[in-house]
């Protein structure tokens, strides 16, 4: 955007969340582990670093009190679609409680992803957007670019949008080339240390 915090390492907290001014942001980009249970959403939780009297994870009940104000947020991490099946209510994990909250769409996962393998695509999902296409659209741009690219299923498909997906973010191009597919030598199709 034409503005951005980066948060890295022990910076990317629970309470460093909570005190961003959400009302300036436009998108955010949550890269980091979840935490899914489908038994119970008391251990489904977005990682961050601990501190300050927080253990680190916000969980379901803790993202929809956010004071979001209709960003697209997306959740580059393993599973961060799924959830706890409750009857009346739905599929109850990461992403409901962040459009409760009033996100205007989430960017999530299926399944386990690879944490350098998925590079390529969400590099492209976003120049796609700084070009002006939609949430939808620069996720299917992305995905058919690696369809072309002969990239395997499991680094693109498992990505999905819950709610606007016809949203265009206010993103800046960065004039850069996209991140290439080309695995480093003896890359595991999976890099992700947690499953």
């Amino acid at each position: 955007g034409s503005k951005s915090q980066l948060l890295l390492g022990r910076d990317a907290s629970e309470n460093a969340v909570r005190a961003v001014n959400w009302s300036q942001i436009g998108v955010a980009h949550f890269a980091t582990h979840a935490l899914m249970d489908a038994e119970s959403q008391s251990r489904t939780a977005l990682a961050l670093s601990p501190g300050a009297g927080t253990d680190g994870f916000l969980t379901p009940d803790e993202l929809s009190t956010l004071p979001l104000r209709g960003p697209l947020v997306v959740l580059s991490a393993c599973h961060s679609l799924g959830g706890q099946l409750l009857g009346g209510e739905g599929l109850r994990g990461l992403a409901s409680p962040l459009l409760e909250a009033g996100a205007r769409a989430v960017v999530a996962t299926h399944w386990s992803i690879g944490d350098r393998s998925v590079v390529p695509l969400v590099d492209r999902f976003y120049a796609a957007m700084a070009a002006g296409a939609s949430v939808d659209h620069a996720l299917r741009q992305a995905k058919l670019a690696a369809i072309r690219d002969g990239v395997s299923i499991a680094d693109w498909a498992g990505f999905a949008v819950i709610g606007d997906g016809s949203m265009i973010p206010r993103l800046r191009s960065l004039g850069l080339a996209p991140v290439s597919w080309v695995r480093e030598p003896g890359q595991s199709r999976r890099d992700s240390t947690f499953r």
